[in-house]
């Protein structure tokens, strides 16, 4: 029940209180803010921004504690200047779960050469054992969806960098990270670029926290959603929030441009749930439709049928700079169009 948790401990601590016990200690709450320091570094802002934009860690935990009024002590990460620094994910990791000392290797005595005796063969490397992976498969109910990415060597789930941890995605992230330092790109908003026609812009963690940022500020009812099949952390986020993300516009769109939504079926959805429409969502090569992109012609379609109606066209960009790349090579009349041109048209139509 609500309340519950406060009421257990503050249960616990009377408890201790009457034993005599004078230190009760909360644990320590990572990645929370709690003020700022004039010499901090950037790269390690941004990246404990980042975690608290996926909700890795968040301002929560540390509120929840203070119902208590503890005594907070606050933990500071610090590098001599000039010289590389550890990963702040690295750090907290480090000190949530210490790794086990590595045990030095002995190496193996070295038998005294023998030139009369001839080399014996290589033994052939044994079968894999399965019997790891099989344990791994019956502790996660035979379920290969529920194993953690890093009990699989090779995860072909997910693509999102947001869910998984590979080596190469480390070294990815640092070299962004130092092109961004290079170029100034501080802080929680991305620079003014012309293919990004909007007064506001945020970065996101993942695509999963952005849509879940967008349905949390929604300024309107929380009403009907018309999309083309939006992919599934969409949907979460919209019933979560109060949305009804019950009804899929079909496709009727040929050739290149499959997944050109049916602007019929628009028509009719808006004026079937007039004044009960939050907005209309559009990804353009959606996994839905199998990464078919959407023509220029049907989005300004979707758009003009969206403003006369006064609904608000959101665009799901993930995609976007690929189905700009396909409209440049395919748009009738107007083949080798710079992509960046069409990506900016595409973003422009949202509103």
């Amino acid at each position: 029940p609500l309340g519950g948790l406060e009421f257990a401990l503050v249960r616990i601590l009377e408890r201790l209180r009457e034993e005599g016990c004078e230190v009760f200690s909360f644990g320590a709450s990572f990645g929370g803010e709690m003020g700022t320091s004039p010499n901090a570094s950037e790269a390690a802002v941004r990246a404990l921004a980042e975690l608290r934009d996926a909700g890795v860690f968040g301002g929560g935990n540390y509120q929840f504690k203070n119902k208590f009024r503890p005594e907070n002590q606050t933990l500071y990460l610090v590098q001599p200047e000039g010289e590389a620094a550890s990963e702040v994910s690295d750090v907290i990791l480090m000190i949530a779960d210490p790794a086990t000392p590595a045990t030095a290797v002995v190496p193996a005595p070295k038998d005294p050469a023998t030139p009369a005796t001839a080399a014996a063969p290589a033994p052939e490397e044994p079968a894999p054992d399965r019997a790891p992976r099989a344990a791994q498969l019956a502790a996660h109910g035979h379920n290969p969806v529920r194993l953690p990415h890093v009990a699989v060597e090779l995860d072909l789930v997910t693509d999102s960098w947001a869910d998984r941890a590979d080596p190469w995605q480390r070294e990815r992230r640092q070299a962004l990270a130092e092109l961004a330092d290079a170029a100034g790109v501080t802080g929680e908003e991305p620079p003014a670029v012309s293919w990004l026609p909007f007064a506001h812009r945020f970065f996101a963690a993942s695509g999963r926290t952005a849509e879940d940022r967008l349905c949390r500020a929604w300024p309107g009812p929380r009403g009907r959603v018309l999309h083309g099949s939006a992919f599934p952390t969409w949907l979460a986020a919209l019933v979560e929030h109060g949305f009804d993300p019950s009804t899929a516009l079909p496709v009727a769109g040929e050739g290149p441009f499959a997944a050109d939504l049916d602007l019929a079926a628009l028509e009719d959805a808006l004026d079937r749930h007039a004044g009960d429409v939050s907005f209309v969502l559009v990804e353009p090569a959606a996994n839905a439709h199998g990464g078919a992109p959407s023509s220029l012609e049907n989005l300004r379609g979707v758009a003009e049928r969206t403003r006369a109606r006064d609904v608000p066209l959101v665009l799901d960009a993930t995609r976007l700079l690929d189905n700009a790349v396909l409209v440049a090579g395919a748009e009738p009349g107007r083949p080798g169009r710079d992509p960046w041109e069409v990506a900016a048209e595409m973003l422009g139509l949202a509103q």
